[in-house]
């Protein structure tokens, strides 16, 4: 099953890409697929991310199981000054 995902803010400047398709297993989660996305970026933090989701438009948490042809937004925390 694919996924596209979407990245924003410090998300895409380190995976160095806007947007990406992901293959997934039946019942993978958002946080299952966001700790093997960035675990290579952040191997420390893995299930810790800070980080708010959207699934085809409406926010969800973690334990969201994704489907066939979802679209993940991840949005980290942004600070500005």
């Amino acid at each position: 099953m694919k996924i596209h995902v979407l990245f924003f803010a410090i998300l895409r400047e380190k995976m160095e890409q806007a947007e990406a398709d992901y293959e997934i297993v039946v019942g993978e989660t958002v946080s299952e697929l966001t700790d093997r996305i960035l675990a290579p970026i952040f191997p420390e933090k893995t299930s810790k991310h800070p980080i708010l989701f959207a699934v085809n438009n409406k926010y969800v948490d973690g334990d969201y199981a994704l489907r066939e042809g979802d679209e993940l937004a991840m949005i980290p925390p942004v600070a500005g000054g």
